[in-house]
């Protein structure tokens, strides 16, 4: 049983931390996040906090997991939209540290490119003119 539940706990962790991790890098690159994403991810994350805390069994992980999924898919939807609330606030968590000018550059950098695509350029050559205006990787 001890098995069962520290995979468990390894498998919330790593689902709250890549979650969270995915909603910091789509930020950074300019590609931007959903906001399902964002709840699932902090629903993931209270979870983790939730059972530990209370020092409840691993195993209600099994009905858990599911859940964040489930409430992170529709959490658009009223009354699960207030779910949004806080996962603003857990997005700004998941950002901190990133420099507003470089999130806004590489928004601007994908916006060329795919204006650039959708002119008909090739995507050799649309790379190379985004680069030629917009040097470097944008990592401030």
């Amino acid at each position: 049983m001890r098995i069962v539940s520290v995979i468990l706990w390894v498998i919330i962790i790593w689902l709250a931390a890549s979650f969270s991790w995915g909603v910091r890098k789509k930020t950074w690159s300019g590609f931007g996040v959903t906001m399902q994403t964002v709840n699932t991810a902090m629903v993931f994350a209270v979870q983790a906090v939730v059972v530990g805390v209370l020092e409840l069994s691993a195993l209600h992980f099994l009905w858990m997991i599911p859940l964040a999924f489930i409430l992170g898919s529709i959490s658009l939807i009223f009354p699960f939209s207030l779910l949004s609330i806080l996962g603003k606030v857990y997005a700004g968590l998941c950002c901190i540290g990133l420099d507003r000018e470089v999130v806004e550059q590489n928004k601007e950098r994908l916006a060329y490119g795919r204006q650039l695509l959708a002119a008909g350029h090739s995507r050799d050559e649309a790379m190379r003119m985004v680069l030629d205006k917009y040097p470097g990787r944008g990592n401030g």
